[in-house]
């Protein structure tokens, strides 16, 4: 789950997008929230539960992942990213986010590197390894099934790009 806050915090854990293993408290906490009205009045109650949340917030991220994916800030590159996120199960296809994006192989590279530090297979890899935390998380499916979900073609390919990034296997990140 993402969670947006616009906030006026102090603490360095505010100053940056951090990914955590949430503990089953804090995902009631946004369960309980999520079910609010969404209106754009401001509720005391909620308010009260919500400031609540976000002083406890660097508590539950103790246990960070260190996993951190840069957002290009270069415009071209929007529908790149879209198409990313919304085909990361799929094997990248460059010339068709070339042409949807109206530039270059070599140009789309670039800026790429140039803006996140990696390259669209790496970014694909942490998109994939991301939701797959998600999943594993809610301890619905097996590490198999979330392989092929994530869009690995085994279950070794999944396990060796999991330990790539994260430093531990996901039966490991189950168990914490």
């Amino acid at each position: 789950m993402i969670v947006f806050f616009d906030i006026e915090q102090e603490d360095p854990f505010f100053e940056k997008v951090q990914i955590f293993a949430a503990p089953k408290v804090l995902r009631e906490m946004i369960l309980y929230a999520e079910k609010w009205s969404k209106l754009t009045e401001e509720n005391e109650h909620e308010t009260i539960f919500l400031r609540a949340l976000l002083n406890e917030l660097p508590a539950f991220g103790s246990r960070l992942l260190h996993l951190e994916i840069t957002l290009p800030s270069e415009n071209r590159l929007q529908i790149v990213l879209n198409h990313l996120h919304d085909h990361y199960t799929h094997p990248i296809k460059m010339e068709e986010i070339a042409l949807l994006s109206n530039l270059s192989l070599r140009t789309i590279e670039r800026l790429f590197k140039k803006e996140t530090g990696m390259t669209l297979v790496k970014y694909q890899q942490l998109l994939r390894i991301i939701k797959s935390l998600e999943l594993l998380s809610t301890g619905e499916l097996t590490i198999s099934q979330i392989a092929y979900k994530v869009g690995y073609q085994s279950v070794q390919a999944f396990t060796n790009s999991f330990y790539a990034v994260m430093g531990y296997r996901p039966s490991a990140f189950i168990e914490l």
